[in-house]
């Protein structure tokens, strides 16, 4: 069943801060999605663990096209939840990559809907650089203005307009607050 979002942002806010840890490490995700984060249950209280580093990519040393693409040419990352850039085909992608991600997958968890949808893989992404969201509020009333603006920012289609860090994007959604006391933007 459906959890409240009390009970949900927790564990989002949780999963936000793994994904700091593997970005602290050198690690960039490359395919965040619903299916990659595994709530458990330790000591009697639910743990978010993000699996499948799969496709993950190491940010230091020279990236290739290599890397980024299978032998067969196809791009790596989930289309509903993949950002702007890595559906570009971008090299040098950061952690800021991932927290689009990490946006488009509480828009959905929030909301019902994901942000954007198409009948294509294709015209999915394309979306990406041509429509915003829709403000969450406007189809989920109950979400809380600081959570619709944390999760507006950190889907922006220019990597420099989301926070600077994913423990931001994190700060953001727990304070209920646009700003984070390392980005006042």
């Amino acid at each position: 069943g459906r959890f409240p979002t009390a009970y949900r942002l927790p564990l989002f806010i949780a999963a936000c801060q793994a994904v700091q840890h593997a970005h602290q490490k050198g690690i960039i995700h490359r395919d965040l999605k619903p299916s990659n984060i595994l709530v458990t249950i330790n000591d009697g209280k639910a743990v978010p663990k993000v699996i499948d580093f799969g496709v993950a990519k190491a940010t230091q040393g020279r990236l290739t096209d290599a890397t980024v693409y299978t032998q067969f040419q196809q791009m790596v990352g989930t289309p509903a939840y993949v950002s702007p850039e890595q559906a570009a085909g971008e090299l040098n992608l950061d952690g800021r990559s991932d927290q689009y991600s990490l946006a488009c997958m509480i828009y959905e968890m929030l909301s019902g809907e994901r942000p954007f949808t198409a009948t294509t893989a294709q015209a999915l992404m394309a979306k990406r650089f041509t429509e915003t969201a829709k403000p969450l509020r406007t189809v989920r009333a109950a979400v809380p203005e600081g959570v619709e603006r944390a999760v507006a920012k950190a889907m922006a289609t220019d990597p420099a307009g989301r926070f600077t860090t994913t423990a931001q994007f994190g700060q953001a959604l727990a304070s209920d607050s646009l700003h984070t006391p390392n980005d006042t933007a």
